[in-house]
Order: structure tokens, then sequence, then C-alpha cells
């Protein structure tokens, strides 16, 4: 949000001398104060646009009627445009490791890397090449939400940058949503199916509406290897000749808002809880690399949605939502446009 300090540096020194230092200065501290936002890190997010598009309402709908009257959202919000990758949870895993905690590593089932007891740090790379670029898969939904918590706190290196921020994780029982305030969190079923399925123009300059599957089409993806014209890694164990399939290797597959891998990869844990008297929290992703099915009916909008206890993580992974930054980089310029036009009459 745009603070009542930087509007204020604006009006005070917009008509003065415009040649002044004060008002140079003045005008930097605007800047910076409209340019706050959290950082990107090391994430490539896409913007979600189309504020308060209609939710999904034509059908089908599954058994479960999963995706009935959802992906409605009423506010911009990004998405990352991989998920969550090896070299990102490492880090992460390496940090909490640094204070005795080694639950945020040694849960992971397979990622790109591996226990190294000999080093300063717990965890390294396997030896492969991309071994960075891997989807972490085996993430508990309660270390989802620590990861979120980490990056709110600065990715400070003490326990307490794990526990509050975006979720508060310091009671008996999960939260059953994000803090006030949180700058990065697990996407709701709404962010997901509208960053996944909806498409602005679907049917048209400004013609919004939602695709079945997360390509930007009516039709599945097809399993298989880019080379070969496949789309998704979906059911394949993400192996090809031996070697990992990579998050982004098909990188001309990709929802209408340009995510990467929403078919295929890691499952993906939501927000959202199906049943918080037994721990169970949704998750989605479609067709998991690792699953015995292809995508007919995972990858459709309608058929993609489970849940399972937040522990039992299996083959799920995460994509992360932000906040979007103030537009501060815009607003300076017409400032300092104008300043600048005003100097030469």
């Amino acid at each position: 949000m745009v603070s009542q300090l930087s509007c204020l540096v604006i009006r005070a020194f917009a008509p003065r001398a415009l040649g002044s230092i004060g008002w140079m200065a003045g005008l930097a501290t605007c800047i910076h104060a409209y340019a706050d936002g959290p950082p990107d890190y090391d994430f490539d997010f896409v913007t979600i646009g189309a504020v308060n598009n209609p939710a999904y309402t034509q059908g089908p709908f599954g058994p479960n009627g999963y995706g009935r009257d959802r992906g409605s959202v009423g506010y911009l919000y990004r998405m990352s445009r991989l998920e969550v990758t090896t070299a990102q949870w490492m880090e992460f895993a390496n940090v909490a490791a640094s204070f005795g905690d080694d639950s945020i590593g040694d849960e992971i089932n397979f990622a790109g890397y591996e226990r190294d007891v000999g080093s300063s740090a717990h965890y390294s790379l396997r030896p492969f090449a991309g071994a960075e670029r891997f989807p972490a898969f085996g993430i508990p939904w309660n270390n989802a939400a620590k990861f979120c918590n980490w990056l709110q706190n600065g990715k400070a290196a003490t326990q307490a940058a794990l526990l509050s921020g975006a979720y508060d994780l310091t009671g008996d029982t999960l939260p059953l949503g994000r803090s006030p305030g949180a700058q990065y969190w697990i996407p709701s079923i709404d962010e997901w199916i509208k960053s996944v399925h909806y498409d602005p123009n679907r049917h048209g300059p400004g013609q919004g509406g939602y695709w079945q599957f997360p390509i930007s089409s009516d039709v599945r993806p097809i399993t298989g290897p880019p080379s070969a014209g496949g789309q998704t890694n979906a059911g394949s164990d993400g192996l090809t000749d031996g070697s990992p399939l990579l998050l982004g290797s098909y990188p001309n597959t990709t929802t209408p808002w340009g995510l990467l891998d929403a078919s295929g990869g890691a499952a993906e844990w939501l927000e959202d809880a199906f049943d918080p008297s037994i721990n169970a929290w949704r998750y989605d992703g479609r067709a998991a690399l690792n699953s015995t099915e292809s995508g007919e009916t995972l990858d459709a909008l309608w058929g993609g949605g489970a849940a399972t206890s937040y522990g039992r993580s299996g083959a799920i992974g995460l994509r992360i939502a932000s906040t979007v930054p103030a537009p501060g980089g815009t607003i300076a310029l017409i400032i300092l446009g104008s300043g600048c036009r005003r100097r030469r009459r």
C-alpha cells in the first residue's frame, strides 16, 4: 500500500523549485515509499489481474463438485511461474538445520539435494545437471507455511522466523488461513483455479472464461518429453533417458497467465482446509509427474481437487503466491518527467 508519508512528500515537494536539492531528496524519499513491496528473491512472479472475474459455473463438474462456483478473486495477486525448486527449498532446509531443525530437509521424499554430513551445511545438490531446478517433493503443509513465514521475515536464520508472519504456527492447531499483512502465502483454491484455468480473453478480447486443462486448452496435455511433442511429464515419473525432467522443461505449454508446470511437476498444496478435525488440507496441481494416471481426469478443472493429512505429503510440493508491489517507478517517472519539462521552459 502507498503510505500517507509518500503522498505528503509529493504535495510538499512537487510545487517547489524543481532544480533544488531539497526537492530531489524529497522525490527520492517518495520513490522509495512507493516502491515498497515484498522482495522477489529468486522467484519469477506473474501478476494475476482481471479482478472480480466470474467464478466457474458452466460445468462439467466432477463427483465431488470440485471447481463449482470457485475461481473468482477480487484483488490483484502474484503467483510464482514455477513451483518451489530444489535450490530454494535446500536454502530453507539449511537455515533450519543451522538451529537444529532437520525436519525441513529430511522429510523431503525426493528432490535434487541430499544430506551431506561432511559439510558445514546439512544438504547439498545431487551430482546431476540441473539438480537445482528439480521440484521439491514431499513437503508437509505446516512446512510449506513455515517457508512462507521465512520469506515474510526476510529469510532470517531463527526458529521464530518460521513460526509466525504469513501464518501463525505458535498454537496447537494449524491456522485456517493466512495472517493479516501476509506478503507470501500458500495459494487458496480460488487463487489457484484462476491462475491456472481462467483466461480473461478466453472468448475474445475482454471476454473471459475457463479452459478445462491447465495449458490454455480444452484438450488434455500430451504426456511425453518436449523433444517428442510432449506437453507434460505427468505419469512419466519425470524421467527421460534416465535424467530428471526439470521445471520449465515445457516453456511453450503455459496457463493463460504464463505459469509453467501446472500439469506435471509436483502436486501443489492449497491454503484451504478440507476437514481441520482430522488435519486434512487440500492440494491440487493436477496430474503430478509420478502419478500413475496420464491426466485425462486429474488435469481437468473439475477433477483435480483432493485432500490429505497435512503431514502425508507424498508427491506434494508448493507454488508461492504473493502481494503485488506498489507501482513506485511509474509514479516517480511521471513526477520527474513533469519536473524536467518545467525546467526547460
